[in-house]
């Protein structure tokens, strides 16, 4: 979001846009590489790095950059260092497009996201996880439809506070505050 000002309209845009330009990227890495075009291969591992790292993709984006420096400057024989790092680059591009899954060509999201309310919820939510405060079920149809968006952590979260684990819940909550 900060890339697009908190414009939730232009940054759900720019998912969609980056999942329809950079979704076949690992493909195109990993044909070059088969090709034997190592130099092609590292500069693909750089774009797929720089837009993952606009989108907010950290992850992907430092797995991308370790990539294109395995790629660049490693011994050409070093086959076994790039399939690791390929690997990687693999699992967590296929994180990323699962995430993305939620966004069409033509419509907005499929949940919307309110920053300030997801942030209201998380302050009234902490305190309560930490100490297993049973009141935390109340909130439990709010907190599907604020944490929903969040994909994996946002399903994570429910599932941990369904089986009463609000310490571990607690965390979970804790890593989508950092992510915003």
């Amino acid at each position: 979001m900060a890339y697009s000002s908190g414009n939730e309209e232009l940054y759900f845009k720019t998912l969609r846009e980056y999942k329809k330009l950079h979704g076949k990227d690992l493909e195109e890495i990993k044909f070059s590489l088969e090709a034997g075009n190592r130099k092609k291969a590292c500069r693909q591992a750089h774009t797929l790095k720089s837009s993952s790292a606009f989108i907010g993709a950290e992850i992907l984006s430092e797995i991308a950059f370790r990539a294109e420096k395995a790629l660049k400057y490693s011994e050409q024989d070093n086959a076994a260092g790039v399939s690791r790092i390929m690997a990687e680059l693999e699992e967590a591009s296929q994180k990323l497009t699962a995430e993305l899954e939620c966004f069409s060509e033509t419509e907005q999201p499929k949940i919307a996201f309110d920053k300030d309310r997801a942030f209201a919820l998380m302050e009234k939510l902490i305190p309560l996880l930490e100490t297993s405060e049973a009141v935390v079920f109340t909130l439990r149809d709010e907190i599907e439809e604020v944490f929903t968006p969040f994909g994996k952590e946002g399903e994570e979260l429910l599932s941990l506070i369904d089986t009463f684990e609000f310490p571990e819940a607690a965390k979970v909550l804790l890593k989508i505050k950092s992510m915003l």
